[in-house]
């Protein structure tokens, strides 16, 4: 056994094809997965609403809101789209950040 290849499973023998070792198939996975020197990053795990954005920076939401036309994903807004025609905004904590920079 390998570094890359784990213990021998017989009810796992249909996810490698005949003749190719599992090894090898876990280091193209590794070689398509993996570029060197770059950035990898934490997934956001939580956002605020916008009436809750209002709260933390002490300001008006529909002040807010029109901020945050303007905004994008990599801003740190996002919009999320409930049942029909309903959705909110809502902000990470970089978003946060960037409402807080834009009011200054």
């Amino acid at each position: 056994m390998t570094a890359f290849e784990p213990p021998s499973n017989p009810a796992n023998s249909h996810l490698t094809p005949p003749g190719r070792p599992r090894m090898e198939l876990e280091e193209a996975n590794l070689r398509t997965h993996y570029s060197p020197g770059s950035l990898t990053m934490a997934a956001i795990s939580s956002y605020y609403t916008l009436a809750r954005a209002a709260e933390i920076l002490d300001e008006d939401e529909e002040w807010l809101h029109e901020l945050s036309i303007d905004m994008f994903a990599e801003d740190g807004c996002v919009t999320i789209h409930g049942i029909g025609e309903e959705s909110i905004t809502a902000f990470s904590d970089f978003g946060i950040d960037n409402l807080r920079e834009t009011i200054l």
